[in-house]
C-alpha cells in the first residue's frame, strides 16, 4: 500500500513524540471502534505497511502502554503475517508480563523460525519456569538462531532441569551456539558441566571464543576440578584465556583459604 504524504508526515511527527516518551500519533485513517483500546488501534495502525520505519514507532508505543498491549499482542501472535507475529513476541518480551507465557509457549511450535526466535527470547526474559521443558525441545530446532536463543533464555531462567540437556546440546557444530550453550551452564551454576567442559578443551581445533567462555564457566562454577585446565591454560596462545584463567584461579585459592 503507498502511503500518503499526510501519513509520512504524521509518522514523522510521532518519532518526535516518542523520542520525547510520549505516545505515537494515530494515523488519520485509523478510525476508532466504540470498544477499541490504544493498543488495538496500534496494532491496526501497523497493518497500514510493512515498512519497518513506519512501524517502529507503533511498536515503540504498544511498549509504552506495557500491560494494556500484552491481550492484544496474544491475539496478534494468531495473525497470518509472520512479520506481525514476530513484533507480537518481541514487544511481549520486553513487557515481560508472566500473562502471556503460555502463548509464547505455543508460539515456539510457529512454522517462522524468527517467531520461534523471539517467543523464546521473550519466555527467557519473563523468566517462566513453566517455559523450560518446551524451551528444551527446542535445543534440538533446525535453525540455528532459534537455538541459540533458546539456550540463552535457558540461561536465564535458570532452571536446575536445563542442565542435563544443555550438557547434550555441546556438541553443537555451530560454534555462535556452542558458546551459547557453555554461557547457559555457567549462568545456571551447576558443577555437573565441569567434565563436559574439561573434555571440550582437549579438542585439537576449538575455537578460541568457546574456549575464552569454558574459562568464564571455570570461573563463575569455582569447582577444585578445574585447577590443573586452569593452570595448563595460563600458557595459551591467546591473552584472553590466561586472562580468565588466572582470575579463575585466583578464585579458587581465595576459596581454599576461607575453607582452613
Amino acid at each position: 500500500m503507498v502511503l500518503s504524504i499526510y501519513t509520512l508526515l504524521l509518522v514523522g511527527l510521532s518519532y518526535v513524540y516518542v523520542r520525547y516518551r510520549a505516545l505515537p500519533k494515530i494515523p488519520d485513517e485509523i478510525q476508532a471502534t466504540v470498544s477499541e483500546s490504544r493498543a488495538e488501534m496500534y496494532i491496526r495502525t501497523l497493518r497500514l505497511t510493512n515498512n519497518w520505519h513506519f512501524r517502529r514507532h507503533y511498536v515503540a508505543g504498544l511498549e509504552k502502554l506495557g500491560e494494556q498491549s500484552v491481550d492484544p499482542l496474544i491475539t496478534l501472535l494468531k495473525d497470518p503475517d509472520p512479520s506481525l507475529r514476530q513484533i507480537a513476541a518481541s514487544v511481549l518480551g520486553r513487557i515481560e508480563s508472566p500473562r502471556a507465557t503460555d502463548a509464547l509457549i505455543e508460539s515456539l511450535s510457529d512454522k517462522n523460525s524468527n517467531v520461534r526466535v523471539d517467543a523464546a527470547g521473550a519466555l527467557g526474559k519473563i523468566g517462566a519456569e513453566k517455559a523450560v521443558e518446551p524451551l528444551i525441545r527446542l535445543l534440538k530446532d533446525e535453525s540455528d538462531p532459534v537455538v541459540y536463543v533458546t539456550a540463552t533464555a535457558l540461561g536465564r531462567i535458570g532452571s536446575k532441569k536445563a542442565v542435563e540437556p544443555l550438557i547434550r546440546s555441546l556438541d553443537q557444530s555451530n560454534n555462535r551456539n556452542r558458546k551459547a550453550v557453555v554461557t547457559a551452564l555457567w549462568n545456571i551454576g551447576s558443577e555437573e558441566a565441569v567434565d563436559p567442559l574439561l573434555k571440550i578443551l582437549e579438542e585439537e581445533e576449538i575455537n578460541v571464543s568457546v574456549k575464552r567462555e569454558i574459562m568464564v564457566a571455570f570461573l563463575k562454577i569455582g569447582s577444585p576440578k578445574t585447577e590443573s585446565a586452569l593452570k595448563k591454560a595460563l600458557n595459551d596462545k591467546d591473552s584472553e584465556v590466561q586472562i580468565y584463567a588466572r582470575e579463575a584461579l585466583k578464585r579458587l585459592d581465595s576459596n581454599k583459604k576461607r575453607k582452613q
